[in-house]
């Protein structure tokens, strides 16, 4: 039994194929995988023909576009234990011949002789590799990445309301509001009101604004004044009181996080490259690969349990 033969029992579903469908069906499910944004529909072993042709070919994999302007592509895939040689790559152009996809594709385990990637790279055929994911494949490649925030964060701010001094002759309880006076309030359940008592915006809408546009500056003490541009009251004890703004001050300090991303529990199956072409490469999981089955016509669809 292949390693992919071992992969596909284990993270798709147990079941006796001819060698190679195994392999093929992997390669169904990835490019898949990499075509699911796209709505494609993938297909393992179809027979088709060539328009006006007679001829019947078995391909390994189709790639049909579902919406837009038709598109289909053919895969050829083998799961030799040894490179390919030009043979297999002249036999496939005789299929692409007949058929004439818009892009056609031969996948494989090991990888292709000079002669097989020349005729390939004359015929515009795409040569990619499909294994097992070995440790060696981690070189040069991210597996975690840390991330470091810095913050500018702040003490609480101390708020200290300017009186309208109009005001003052109508206030009964002035010894309430002396410079030395402290009230703790929870600042969204106190509110500002207008002129009419009718209730407006709670202390945390008006304030908090301000004080997170003002300027951060680490270990050192922040002191503004923010005048009103409009008329405000509030309720100080028994006194409707005037405000015409507020002074506030808060210490400023620096703190950080870290987070680390990297692949968690998931489990590196499979390397997909690119010969030819842009070298494309791509690392499978197998909670990647664990979800999809095949329906009846063949069709890589997600698991209805999963």
């Amino acid at each position: 039994m292949s390693k992919m033969d071992t992969i596909y029992d284990r993270y798709v579903t147990e079941e006796k194929l001819k060698n190679g469908t195994k392999y093929e069906k992997l390669a169904a499910i990835i490019f898949k995988i990499l075509n699911e944004d796209n709505n494609d529909v993938v297909l393992h072993d179809l027979k088709l023909s060539g328009e006006g042709k007679n001829a019947q070919h078995q391909i390994d994999v189709v790639i049909e576009k579902k919406e837009g302007p038709k598109r289909r592509v053919l895969i050829e895939c083998k799961d030799y234990s040894e490179t390919i040689g030009i043979d297999i790559v002249r036999n496939f152009y005789g299929v692409i011949h007949q058929i004439k996809p818009d892009k056609s594709i031969i996948i494989t385990t090991k990888g292709y002789t000079q002669p097989a990637k020349d005729f390939a790279n004359d015929e515009n055929i795409q040569l990619v590799i499909l294994k097992e994911f070995e440790n060696q494949d981690w070189e040069n490649k991210v597996q975690e990445i840390i991330v470091q925030i810095d913050y500018i964060m702040i003490t609480t701010p101390k708020i200290k309301f300017l009186l309208n001094t109009n005001n003052l002759k109508e206030i009964k309880n002035k010894e309430n509001i002396g410079e030395s006076s402290v009230k703790r309030v929870d600042a969204t359940d106190e509110y500002f009101y207008n002129a009419r008592k009718e209730r407006k915006m709670s202390f945390s809408e008006v304030i908090s604004p301000i004080i997170n546009s003002a300027e951060r500056v680490e270990d050192k003490e922040t002191k503004e004044v923010h005048i009103f541009k409009e008329e405000k009251y509030i309720y100080l004890n028994d006194d409707f009181i005037e405000i015409k703004g507020f002074e506030y001050s808060f210490f400023s300090y620096k703190t950080n996080t870290q987070n680390i991303i990297n692949i968690g529990q998931k489990i590196a199956l499979l390397l997909l490259k690119y010969i030819n072409g842009d070298g494309f490469q791509k690392i499978f999981f197998d909670k990647d690969i664990e979800g999809w089955e095949f329906n009846e016509i063949g069709e890589v669809i997600k698991k209805t349990k999963f």
